[in-house]
């Protein structure tokens, strides 16, 4: 059996999704459904699903956020939402896949069939072990940010400051007249700054 999270703040959507994969995948079994993002962080902690089905559009917390909130993310996850502007997106945090709703049978067939071929070679660890090598290849550690629907890696060394924004962080770059933003929250990025005696908080917010 291939273990699920659904999670999604419309109870109909989850009741849905939950039905469409007993009756067409019944190897999928869901253990848990969840109506936010908070609510699922705690579930996906204690069943360790081997994929999520995760809405993006949520009170509170979009489901992209799940990047921030995790500190290992070691299953899949299949982002199902009513917005195709989202695609992108989603694929560059290594989505296995992208549902949009109503979700199509034939659809999630075909994610179903990706997950098992990825559950069985452990996929989701090689694409973590493959974007460590591309920044451990550049010189000096990198940021990966997006601006204007762009991905870019910054320098950790052209870094000026860092600004929290919520769920956010605005990054000030030496040479560029606007800031860049990243989906990590201030506490995130202070651990991946651990160690670099570049920067030190002046602030609860920088």
């Amino acid at each position: 059996m291939i273990k699920a999270i659904i999670v999604d703040d419309e109870q109909s959507a989850r009741n849905v999704l939950e039905k469409l994969l007993a009756k067409k995948h019944p190897e999928i079994e869901v253990l848990d459904k969840c109506a936010s993002l908070d609510t699922a962080i705690g579930s996906i902690k204690a069943n360790r699903p081997d994929v999520v089905f995760l809405d993006v559009e949520m009170p509170k917390k979009s489901g992209f956020e799940i990047i921030n909130e995790m500190d290992r993310i070691d299953f899949e996850i299949i982002f199902v939402t009513a917005y195709d502007n989202y695609a992108i997106r989603a694929f560059e945090i290594s989505a296995l896949d992208y549902l949009l709703k109503p979700v199509d049978k034939k659809r999630l067939s075909d994610s179903i069939e990706k997950l098992k071929r990825n559950l069985k070679t452990h996929d989701f660890e090689q694409k973590l072990l493959a974007l460590q090598k591309v920044l451990a290849s550049e010189d000096g550690p990198k940021f990966t940010v997006y601006h204007k629907g762009e991905r870019q890696l910054i320098a950790v060394s052209d870094i000026i400051a860092i600004r929290a924004e919520h769920a956010y962080c605005h990054i000030y770059v030496s040479g560029m007249q606007e800031e860049l933003m990243i989906s990590k929250n201030l506490k995130r990025v202070e651990r991946m700054l651990e160690g670099n005696t570049q920067f030190f908080r002046t602030h609860r917010s920088w």
